[in-house]
């Protein structure tokens, strides 16, 4: 761990915490803690990146389509969410039958 910085915030020191917090995230490869001595040393992560601090959960970029009630990238209401998980079961081979069509 790398102490970037120890202060007490404060309006006049702005810039200072602007600075300290960027070049947090630039040694952390886009992550930091920060920590607080005087609330028995609370650690706040943060992360510059769609993901959960905490987790690790990422998220993709969100775009316009996976705001679309009509996009097949992803659903867009909880009916639709799990009206798609239903429908993604997959099927046993033994329900599965072949047709031959005649030749036109």
């Amino acid at each position: 761990m790398v102490v970037v910085d120890r202060l007490v915030a404060r309006a006049d020191h702005k810039g200072r915490i602007v600075d300290s917090l960027e070049q947090a995230l630039r040694f952390g490869k886009g992550g930091l803690v920060l920590v607080f001595p005087d609330q028995d040393g609370r650690r706040e992560p943060h992360v510059a990146r769609l993901e959960c601090p905490r987790c690790r959960l990422a998220y993709r970029e969100p775009t316009s389509n996976l705001f679309s009630f009509n996009s097949p990238l992803a659903p867009a209401t909880p009916a639709a969410a799990s009206a798609a998980s239903s429908t993604s079961t997959s099927i046993s081979s033994s329900r599965i039958r072949a047709r031959r069509w005649p030749a036109a």
